[in-house]
């Protein structure tokens, strides 16, 4: 079955640059426009190959984060909440299409290198997808809000826009196990009980709780050389 583009529209600026069918047809078969309520696309760190990011979907309940994330990829798969939008002290799950029934909780300290949680790992998965013929690797899984586990990272309401968002971060390889991805990785914020950006939250709210708003901006504002 070949999904278009056009059938995606929330999607369809997603690894750009690729036939990504197998990641539309994921998209559409488990039905993730009605079952996350926030989607984002996290640039790769080489800005000239823009189809090499990772999408992510996200959902928070009364218990749970559930997350769908997929990249461009056929070996394993991570992500992660950090402190600062690096490795540096983050709480990460850890997928490897050679062992398909499990997700490795792990975390980082000041040596950037992930270490396997002490406790049962607190990530559950959900579903997954390799594609290998179209390269993409799609997984979905979930994690309560609080583990009361030291290594975690409990995910607190930011929908205030007063509130700064949660940092993330992905990687991602070919290889059987993880390892170093080099450019292979993304970061950015995201406000999961929000509607998705900064700006999109500060303007639901602003309809929300405003008598109403004004906007200041100097348009086409060309900016000096120097």
């Amino acid at each position: 079955v070949q999904v278009s583009r056009q059938e995606t529209p929330a999607v369809c600026a997603h690894f750009d640059g690729v036939n990504a069918d197998p990641y539309y047809q994921w998209y559409e078969e488990l039905n993730l426009a009605s079952r996350y309520t926030g989607t984002v696309y996290l640039l790769g760190s080489d800005a000239s190959k823009p189809e090499n990011g990772a999408a992510v979907h996200w959902k928070v309940d009364e218990e749970y984060v559930h997350l769908a994330v997929a990249v461009r990829a056929t070996g394993w798969l991570g992500f992660g909440i950090g402190e600062a939008g690096g490795m540096l002290g983050a709480d990460m799950a850890l997928f490897e299409a050679s062992k398909p029934d499990t997700i490795i909780d792990a975390y980082t300290t000041d040596q950037l290198i992930p270490i396997t949680d002490d406790c049962s790992s607190n990530w559950e998965l959900v579903s997954f997808n390799i594609d290998e013929e179209g390269g993409f690797m799609m997984i979905e899984f979930k994690r309560l809000l609080d583990t009361n586990d030291p290594q975690d990272k409990a995910i607190f309401n930011d929908v205030s826009t007063l509130v700064p968002p949660h940092r993330v971060i992905a990687a991602w390889g070919d290889s059987d196990t993880y390892g170093y991805h080099g450019l292979n990785r993304a970061r950015g914020a995201i406000r999961f009980y929000g509607v998705g950006d900064d700006a999109a939250t500060f303007f639901t709210e602003m309809e929300e709780k405003a008598e109403g708003t004004f906007l200041v901006a100097s348009m086409n504002h060309e900016i000096a050389a120097n």
